[in-house]
């Protein structure tokens, strides 16, 4: 699944040529977290939601990893750490995983704007607390049916990595669109 990888300050890089690996691993992340709830799995998914990012040896990490892209073990210690990250916040709500439309539940959620440029413009384990914190909101805020995980993840997952600085660029611009349109479209609602 992963594509070739070089070690630069010691994260693993995959090359700009692949086709979106990361994708396919973070859903299927996202299918075995969401097989953990229907099987009443309730030890492994609380395992998850208190791990250690950044000493991640929980089994169930392991096991989810190994079902859902095998070749990610493999990757090394710091791309493990953002799968334990990521993890531990899909496992919050693993009945309602959505992959898109973090702007909107953002804005549904009453998420202030301050609050979402901090999400933005954070970087390395800044962006992981302030994303576990986001997703924390998320799942609290009952306007919001569902835990958008695809968006955070991947900035997780692809944080600091040149290759793909466009790419969590792109996502940056969609998530702040999709809050502002939300916006929009709350105040012109309310103003009928």
């Amino acid at each position: 699944m992963s594509e070739p990888i070089t070690e630069a300050n010691g994260v693993a890089e995959a090359t700009a040529s692949s086709e979106q690996w990361y994708r396919k691993a973070l859903m299927g992340l996202a299918r075995e977290i969401a097989r953990l709830e229907k099987m009443e799995a309730r030890g492994d998914l609380a395992a998850l939601r208190r791990i250690d990012p950044n000493h991640p040896t929980e089994p169930a990490l392991f096991r989810i990893i190994g079902r859902a892209a095998p070749d990610e073990l493999m990757a090394g210690p710091e791309r493990i750490r953002r799968y334990a990250a990521i993890m531990k916040f899909m496992a919050l709500k693993p009945d309602a995983l959505r992959q898109g439309g973090l702007g909107k539940c953002l804005q549904d959620a009453g998420v202030s704007g301050q609050r979402l440029l901090a999400l933005l413009n954070a970087r390395g384990s800044t962006l992981i607390d302030v994303a576990r914190r986001t997703a924390r909101r998320l799942v609290q805020a009952p306007e919001v049916a569902a835990l958008p995980y695809m968006e955070l993840a991947t900035l997780i997952l692809l944080d600091g990595m040149p290759s793909y600085e466009l790419a969590t660029e792109r996502i940056r611009l969609r998530i702040a669109a999709e809050y502002q349109r939300a916006a929009y479209e709350t105040s012109t609602a309310s103003e009928d």
